[in-house]
């Protein structure tokens, strides 16, 4: 039996993933110019001998070999996405780098890796990409959503909803649930790195991004949440954006969250609460309401 020929576009790249291919091609080139700088501690007094140099050299070298192997496997579980767009000796490289860089503080190893958005960004050979250190949060968000906890939702007390003064009131988002602000559309970026995506629909769809100036591009919102183990990823727009921006800030402001009046006074007059906590209890977001 004949095997049948491949169809003509099928042996090409489309225009999208050449394109790709050729910023990779380039920024391994940069990249690998430049190597990350390796310290190595001499030997100290009494260990002059030939023999146990050799074998320090030896050990040395195994263990630079584990810690690059360690690295890279580690920070390719954690952002894949970014792996797919770098490819992987790049991808490598910079995980070497952040190793040397900003090693693990803990045990676990899941734990490490949030520091490449902002190695990303100083990154002078990642130009043709401005959006890599946020599309590296988002896939970290990813990671940090899958590794958590699981949490039931606390049912009975949304009932408080209806029958206490909602100064008094705080809602409680599950440990999943994560808001990533920026001004790009990461959504389809992502999408679009993903097995069978559209690289030359995404650069249509960047292009009025990239015609803008930095401070021109609109603030958009992602939410990322586990439905019902995989990490989801959505984009917010409008009256819910702002909702979701001050019902879910950045970590380093989460001391005091707002009650729910304080909510609800600054949401966007066609704001629509009741339809979002349909939406909300549908996607597993709400952990509960406390009072306080």
């Amino acid at each position: 039996m004949s095997t049948p020929s491949a169809a003509p576009d099928a042996a090409q790249p489309t225009a999208g993933r050449a394109a790709e291919a050729r910023r990779q091609v380039a920024l391994l080139a940069a990249i690998q110019g430049a190597p990350p700088p390796q310290t190595v501690i001499p030997p100290g007094p009494g260990t002059a001998d030939a023999h146990i140099l050799a074998w320090q050299s030896r050990g040395l070298a195994l263990h630079r070999a584990h810690a690059r192997a360690t690295a890279c496997a580690t920070l390719r579980l954690s952002h894949p996405t970014v792996e797919q767009v770098l490819g992987a000796k790049a991808f490598d490289t910079l995980a070497c780098r952040l190793w040397a860089l900003s090693p693990p503080t803990s045990g676990d190893l899941g734990d490490w890796g949030e520091g490449l958005p902002a190695l990303l960004a100083q990154q002078p050979e990642l130009l043709p990409w401005p959006w890599l250190p946020d599309l590296a949060r988002l896939d970290w968000a990813r990671h940090r959503c899958e590794r958590a906890a699981d949490q039931a939702c606390d049912l009975p007390s949304l009932a408080r909803l209806g029958d206490t003064d909602p100064a008094r009131l705080h809602l409680r988002l599950q440990e999943h649930v994560i808001a990533l602000p920026s001004p790009w559309p990461l959504p389809a970026i992502w999408a679009a790195h993903q097995p069978g995506g559209d690289l030359d629909a995404l650069n249509a769809v960047l292009a009025p991004w990239m015609a803008q100036a930095p401070r021109e591009r609109p603030q958009g919102l992602t939410v990322i949440w586990r439905q019902p183990w995989r990490a989801e990823v959505m984009d917010v727009m409008g009256p819910e954006a702002r909702w979701m921006r001050a019902l879910c800030p950045a970590e380093a402001e989460r001391e005091t969250p707002p009650s729910l009046a304080t909510l609800l006074d600054q949401a966007a007059p066609d704001f629509d609460f009741t339809a979002w906590l349909t939406r909300a209890l549908q996607r597993q977001w709400l952990a509960g309401v406390d009072v306080r």
